[in-house]
C-alpha cells in the first residue's frame, strides 16, 4: 500500500483544522516524503500532550508519548530529545481545547 508523503498529510491537516478555526503550526519541518510526525497537542490552558506516529502490525495511529497532559513548557525538552534521535521528524503543534488531533488515525491506548 502506497503512503502519502508527509508534507501532503501535514498540509491537509492544516487546511482541515483551519476551516474549523483551529491553529496548527509546523514547529520543525522534517523529511518531505518519509518523515514521521510528532504532535504537540496544546490545550491552551498551560497543558499539552505529545503523540507519536506509530505502526504496529496492521494497526497504525497515534501513541501518547506522555501518559497525560503535562505542563506545556515541559514538552520542549521531550521534543528536543525526539529531534536528537530523528532529525527528519516533523513536529506539529495543534492548539485545540477539545483535544482533537486533526490528522488521520486513531489514538492508540495499549494500557487500557
Amino acid at each position: 500500500m502506497a503512503h502519502l508523503p508527509t508534507g501532503i498529510i501535514v498540509s491537509a491537516a492544516i487546511r482541515q483544522a483551519s476551516k474549523e478555526g483551529v491553529s496548527i503550526y509546523v514547529l520543525h519541518k522534517g523529511d518531505q516524503d518519509t518523515g514521521a510526525i510528532l504532535i504537540k497537542l496544546n490545550f491552551l490552558d498551560g497543558r499539552a500532550q505529545l503523540f507519536t506516529q506509530t505502526t504496529l502490525d496492521d494497526l497504525s495511529g497515534w501513541l501518547p508519548a506522555t501518559a497525560e497532559p503535562i505542563d506545556e513548557a515541559e514538552t520542549q525538552t521531550t521534543i528536543s530529545q525526539f529531534l536528537k534521535f530523528d532529525p527528519d521528524l516533523w513536529v506539529i503543534e495543534i492548539e485545540d481545547r477539545e483535544g482533537r488531533l486533526w490528522i488521520e488515525g486513531k489514538i492508540l491506548d495499549f494500557l487500557g
